[in-house]
């Protein structure tokens, strides 16, 4: 069977949307990891320049966002700004943004908006360092039994001091998909696929079709002119 232009370019874009499923895994879908809710501890304040850290092992390729928790006195006014950093563990920094302090919550998650790509079961960190912040100083909130960590056997410093526990943090990874989702991706676009690339064949067909009676039709009446002549 002969294609046509739009049928070949039909097949080409099913073919991308199926690689882009898989091997390629530019679809995935949310996973989250999280510290445990109990055995919480608080640091001493970070004042003005004072920077913590946390150490992190990337479980997955790509990181939608990273949620950190700090507390402070809710009942008095806040005002300055921290900066958050991510950056691999070479030092280079992959994310660098300026968080109003008025803007944390007390003992809650605040969210970090990432998307980055990173490379799988390697060692990044990120950093808090409070700029400019003089009254009500934070406190960073930490794990301090291995149960509760979100990435095991990473480190937390203070001010380049260690400290014995995990940063309470929240990772949004994006994970591929499992072969089950795969599949169902590939049958949706196979479907959608065949019927656009039957549709485009009839009509191209019904196209021809018409041509050709038109064509017939002409030659008929040229046929009579010449009788009449």
């Amino acid at each position: 069977m002969r294609m046509n232009i739009l049928q070949k370019g039909i097949l080409l874009v099913m073919a991308g949307c199926m690689l882009a499923v898989w091997p390629f895994c530019l679809v995935r879908r949310d996973a989250e990891q999280r510290s445990g809710d109990l055995d919480h501890a608080v640091t001493e304040e970070l004042g003005k320049g004072s920077v913590m850290e946390q150490s992190f092992r990337a479980e997955e390729s790509v990181l939608d966002g990273l949620d950190f928790v700090l507390t402070f006195d809710e009942n008095k006014p806040r005002s300055g700004r921290l900066l958050f950093q991510l950056s691999n563990e070479g030092g280079k920094i992959l994310l660098e943004q300026e968080i109003p302090y008025s803007q944390v919550p007390n003992y809650s998650y605040f969210t970090v908006p990432v998307n980055k790509w990173l490379r799988k079961n390697a060692v990044y960190r990120y950093s808090l360092k409070n700029v400019d912040i003089e009254d009500n100083l934070p406190k960073g909130v930490y794990t301090v039994t291995e149960e509760m960590h979100a990435a095991p056997n990473c480190g937390l410093s203070l001010n380049s001091a260690g400290l014995e526990g995990e940063a309470l943090t929240r990772f949004h990874w994006k994970e591929p998909l499992n072969y089950k989702n795969v599949l169902s991706f590939w049958a949706f676009f196979g479907v959608v696929g065949f019927t656009l690339f039957e549709a485009a064949g009839s009509i191209k067909g019904t196209e021809k079709r018409d041509r050709q009676k038109k064509s017939s039709k002409s030659k008929k009446k040229e046929a009579g002119l010449h009788e009449v002549g």
